[in-house]
């Protein structure tokens, strides 16, 4: 007896590679106006539910020697990384975000219970999250050589957004 729809598939993926592979084939399906660079790692424990969800449990991600200049930000990161708990409904396109994170040398994102759904558009967006970020260090991506005399930013920011929605926004 062979796998059906009836039964759930459970997946354990790993991806690595080069990142500039990687962007210089997604370039053919997507126009990217960046240069990337960096190797990327990540695994993952991936179950399909009846062929009807899709969860990613445990995924843990990291890159490293990234580098990133488009759309007016330049990155570069030694060292990123994170980890994804995630589900995607096949029929209505809802995502659901458990728990996600990313880390860098400049600041690091948590977000949890984010629900998405694409029928209802940017509206239907909630969920929290959660931003600590090096000032300095953020802006940099913005401006990489700042001149002498340009204004300069120190400090740490952090907070949390509650993005909830009603029948009016």
């Amino acid at each position: 007896i062979g796998p059906s729809w009836d039964s759930d598939w459970k997946l354990n993926c790993k991806v690595g590679g080069d990142l500039k592979t990687w962007f210089a084939q997604l370039n053919a399906f997507v126009p990217v106006d960046a240069v990337v660079t960096g190797n990327l790692e990540a695994n993952a424990q991936i179950t399909v539910k009846q062929g009807k969800q899709i969860w990613v449990e445990g995924m843990k991600y990291e890159c490293r020697d990234l580098f990133f200049d488009g759309y007016g930000v330049t990155l570069n990161e030694p060292e990123m990384g994170g980890e994804i708990a995630a589900g995607y409904e096949i029929s209505s396109g809802k995502l659901q975000i458990t728990d996600a994170t990313l880390a860098t040398s400049a600041f690091s994102v948590r977000a949890q219970e984010m629900l998405w759904d694409p029928r209802a558009g940017m509206e239907s967006l909630s969920g929290q999250i959660a931003l600590l970020a090096d000032v300095n260090r953020c802006m940099a991506t913005v401006n990489p050589n700042p001149g002498a005399d340009s204004l300069q930013w120190f400090g740490r920011a952090n907070g949390t957004i509650e993005l909830v929605t009603n029948e009016k926004a």
